[in-house]
């Protein structure tokens, strides 16, 4: 579920296209990597 709008903002203040698929997230933190 994507929130409408979303995209085009980032395309205008970051400058990731429309088109480029985003990295997925995860919530495990990097403290708990070790």
């Amino acid at each position: 579920m994507a929130i409408p709008g979303v995209r085009a903002v980032l395309e205008r203040t970051v400058g990731i296209a429309r088109e480029r698929s985003l990295p997925m997230f995860h919530r495990r933190r990097f403290a708990e990597w070790f």
